[in-house]
């Protein structure tokens, strides 16, 4: 079974389940009023056969990074595997409002050209996340990492940019 997340028709988000019963959790941002979310047989191997139900829709309440205006989005994209953010390199900006994490905090993200982990960063209210053409993940930390923790988060971050 395949579910995908069709706003305006197309496939921003498709992710393929292959196991047996059990409950699927998604957390998916509708930018407008109209979108939907399939389910369905991806094309390959065996249909799908079973049901789907206790389907919710709520709002997740939280501290969520936006931008000001809709021409300085940077776009979510996926090839199936990989997910990342889109930015222009002109006027995209996504922030954050983070709590004060001091003046050693550590900034550590992914995009297409590695991984960047910058110590000693002051890191308090609103933040803009890197600005890069392909975001990966963005981690803030409110201390510096040991060796040992900047071998791990350099191999997890290489993983989520594909590397």
């Amino acid at each position: 079974m395949t579910l995908r997340f069709n706003p305006d028709g197309a496939n921003v988000w498709a992710r393929e389940y292959t196991e047996g019963d059990g409950t699927v959790e998604l957390n998916i941002e509708a930018t407008g009023v109209d979108f939907v979310i399939r389910a369905g047989w991806l094309g390959t191997g065996s249909f799908f056969s079973g049901t789907i139900d206790n389907v919710s829709v709520k709002e997740l309440a939280g501290n969520h990074a936006a931008q000001s205006a809709s021409a300085s989005k940077r776009l979510y994209r996926t090839d199936g595997t990989l997910n990342w953010l889109e930015d222009d390199l002109f006027d995209d900006a996504i922030t954050a409002n983070l709590p004060d994490l001091g003046t050693n905090a550590t900034l550590a993200y992914a995009d297409g050209s590695g991984v960047t982990i910058l110590t000693g960063q002051t890191i308090s209210g609103d933040t803009n996340l890197p600005t890069v053409a392909e975001t990966y993940s963005v981690i803030y930390l409110d201390r510096p990492l040991t060796a040992d923790e900047t071998a791990a988060v350099t191999k997890y971050l290489n993983k989520l940019r594909g590397a």
